[in-house]
């Protein structure tokens, strides 16, 4: 995703950093009054990724009915979202199961914090990912 951001244009970035603020702006007001908040992405720009080829692997899973395997628990099945069951809805259910990529994922994140030497899991939503970017930093912004 940071190297799709350097492609952008100075003028779009400078736009893209403006949404990325305001959306981590009002994702730490609605976590501070314990209120749900559901925030369009600041790389959406008239229904499309301008960072699509460049997109981590939560965005290219969003939206698509899924289910997960925890150890021990019962399956957990999401839906999908509105516009592909709009699209496809229509389609018998293809199991699409994320948990080997959540297990890789996780794999790698491990791997990563160690070379980094920290101990802290990385949570960061997109907009927080590319304010630390636009920063040059490798620390994530505090929520």
């Amino acid at each position: 995703m940071a190297e799709g951001f350097r492609t952008l244009t100075t003028e779009k970035q400078n736009e893209v950093r403006l949404r990325a603020l305001a959306v981590v702006d009002e994702t730490v007001r609605a976590e501070n009054s314990g209120a749900a908040v559901r925030l369009m992405c600041p790389l959406n720009f008239d229904a499309v990724c301008i960072l699509y080829p460049y997109r981590p692997m939560i965005c290219r899973l969003h939206g698509i009915p899924h289910e997960l395997h925890k150890p021990g628990q019962n399956p957990v099945y999401g839906p999908g979202c509105e516009t592909f069951d709009c699209r496809c809805g229509d389609k018998s259910y293809f199991k699409f199961d994320r948990t080997p990529f959540y297990r890789d994922m996780a794999a790698l994140e491990q791997e990563a914090r160690k070379t980094l030497g920290r101990t802290e899991k990385i949570r960061m939503t997109v907009a927080e990912m590319l304010l630390t970017e636009a920063k040059g930093k490798g620390s994530s912004p505090k929520r």
